[in-house]
């Protein structure tokens, strides 16, 4: 198996740890704070450090940056430059587009390969969905709706519910509709939180007349992952936490029997796999553009009251 770092096991970090010692591929730990970083060497076996430079005396062939947001460029470099060559960073991939363009073109530079952690394309319900739509079960898609809702999860402190919580679902639209808008209208703010916004509610217009919501916040008490796709001919339901699926027909309502699988072990081995195949993998940096690109244009038409349209 492909020897892979894990930088960064607070938060979400723990999980990839978790999920790469199961595949066997976990070889070493980085954390900024050493007692974290000895605490989950320890348990998992491996050797473990508290500075990405001193990763170079490992022998790494993939590693996942799971830190703040505003460090995934800084910690990408650094391992780019030390000669790993496939790198997973976790959403929203960098801190502004700009970051995004200079990273791309510094893993193109080293002959790298870069992956975004847009985790819910792994998610078996949202596959089943897909393979609905494809098959025209319940006719033409008309309109996607998401609902992205939690309390603020306290761990993340460097960007707001937008860039952390709805950019999910904006990766999504793009890739079941497989088009990039055409307009964005949103409203988004500050209710109560203040460094960073805590609701965001986008409407998106994509050719051939569908329609995307999106509704996201870090204000709803109980944690809700659930997205509805009506159509000419019927409705799918599926929540992407249970991974349950409801498909609505005129006289007929049905549920697959599906067994839960967990998206991260289905992510991180694709993602392994892609490294030891030597093949590109996806999503990458094109697609987290598209989603930070589409993100701006969210906060661009919340703060002039006005709808956004795109000319591509």
């Amino acid at each position: 198996m492909i020897e892979t770092a894990v930088i960064g096991v607070g938060g979400f970090g723990k999980n990839h740890a978790r999920v790469l010692n199961e595949l066997e591929a976990l070889s070493v730990v980085c954390d900024i704070d050493g007692s974290r970083a000895r605490a989950y060497g320890r348990k998992y076996h491996v050797p473990y450090v508290t500075a990405v430079e001193d990763l170079r005396k490992f022998d790494i062939e993939a590693a996942t940056i799971v830190t703040p947001t505003f460090t995934h460029y800084e910690v990408a470099l650094k391992l780019l430059e030390m000669g790993v060559r496939y790198i997973l960073v976790e959403k929203p991939f960098t801190a502004t587009l700009k970051e995004a363009y200079e990273l791309i073109r510094k893993a193109e530079e080293y002959g790298a390969k870069l992956m975004v952690g847009f985790i819910e394309r792994f998610n078996q319900a949202i596959e089943v969905v897909e393979k609905i739509i494809n098959d025209g079960e319940i006719g033409k898609p008309i309109l996607y709706y998401f609902t992205r809702v939690s309390r603020w999860p306290e761990r993340i402190q460097d960007v707001g519910v937008l860039k952390d919580t709805a950019i999910h679902d904006i990766d999504l639209s793009n890739y079941l509709i497989d088009e990039y808008p055409e307009e964005v209208y949103a409203t988004m703010g500050k209710l109560q939180h203040h460094k960073h916004e805590d609701f965001v509610n986008i409407l998106m217009k994509y050719p051939e007349d569908r329609t995307v919501i999106i509704e996201a916040n870090w204000l709803t008490p109980k944690k809700t992952r659930k997205m509805r796709v009506t159509c000419t001919d019927g409705v799918v339901e599926a929540n992407l936490l249970t991974q349950e699926i409801t498909i609505i027909k005129r006289d007929e309502l049905s549920s697959p029997n599906l067994d839960w699988q967990e998206p991260l072990l289905k992510e991180l081995l694709y993602f392994l796999n892609c490294a030891e195949r030597g093949i590109e993998p996806k999503p990458g940096g094109r697609e987290a553009v598209m989603a930070l690109e589409i993100a701006e244009l969210v906060v661009k038409s919340s703060r002039e009251g006005k709808t956004v349209v795109i000319n591509k």
